[in-house]
């Protein structure tokens, strides 16, 4: 990662890290067990804060070539 700009880097690693939590909250709604209620109501909550999350980092600030 040499040489990429600070604004570029930070929104990747926000991406990611908003990426991973939403892939996991995903997977613990649909993986095997019990979830009560209101415990898959608030992970569906959090769920559609992290897309709306990703919707307001919109693309990557960096240009892309080609």
């Amino acid at each position: 990662m040499m040489g990429r700009e600070r604004a570029v880097l930070r929104w990747d690693v926000h991406r990611r890290m908003v990426l991973d939590e939403l892939r996991r909250l995903e997977q613990s709604l649909a993986g095997p067990g019990t979830v009560d209620a209101s415990t898959a109501a608030s992970r569906r909550a959090r769920i559609e804060d992290l897309r709306a999350r990703l919707q307001e980092l919109g693309p990557s600030p960096q240009a892309k070539m080609g």
